[in-house]
């Protein structure tokens, strides 16, 4: 019996990685590096609370309730829904800040993209029929 076909076995069943898993991890490893930069109990008590973070995370990986796991990590996403989806859409802003112009209507504060460079331009709203006018 070889190493991989042992992990694959232990792994079996197990509920593995998931994006609250990530970043519980994450947290472990910012508060076990702030606990090499701050000296005393309070270095102490942030390397703590990262080995804490470290073990529930290797637990909830290796964890056979996976319907538990799910419902967890299900809940995190749910929580975390607005953050995300505020990200995402900043980082696509960002993305295509070359070509595009990006405008909120005044009225409903709905969010527009126009092509950069035409000058100026009327602007309607496709969600409240709103116009004005901008530079691109």
């Amino acid at each position: 019996m070889n190493f991989r076909s042992w992990l694959a076995r232990a792994a079996a069943g197990r509920n593995g990685m998931d994006r609250l898993n990530i970043f519980i991890y994450v947290v472990s490893a910012v508060l076990l590096a702030v606990s090499v930069l701050v000296p005393g109990r309070a270095g102490s008590l942030f390397g703590s609370a990262g080995l804490v973070g470290i073990i529930l995370g290797m637990f909830r990986a290796m964890s056979r309730n996976t319907v538990k796991r799910s419902t967890e990590n299900q809940a995190y996403l749910r929580r975390t829904a607005k953050l995300r989806k505020s990200l995402s859409e900043q980082r696509t802003r960002f993305e295509q800040r070359k070509d595009f112009r990006f405008f909120k209507c005044p009225s409903c504060k709905t969010m527009m993209r126009v092509p950069r460079g035409k000058g100026k331009i009327s602007v309607t709203c496709r969600r409240c029929g709103e116009r004005f006018i901008r530079n691109s």
